[in-house]
């Protein structure tokens, strides 16, 4: 079992770690108000192309694997 990324998942997490720090701040991480910005949270992951990556394209995915 080879556990190395491939170039297009080392591609896909330098992408996320930039946009994470880019983000660090912005939401709080825990008590009620990170509940109240939870939708908040998971809009901006979805606008940036981090939320269900492993869904079908149809549903609103990018279909990468697991």
């Amino acid at each position: 079992m080879d556990f190395r990324d491939s170039p297009d998942e080392a591609a896909f997490r330098d992408r996320l770690r930039g946009w994470l720090t880019g983000q660090k701040g912005k939401f709080p991480t825990s008590g009620d108000e990170y509940w109240a910005k939870a939708g908040e949270w998971h809009q901006a992951l979805f606008e940036a192309g981090f939320f269900g990556t492993s869904w079908p394209k149809a549903y609103g995915g990018q279909d990468l694997p697991p």
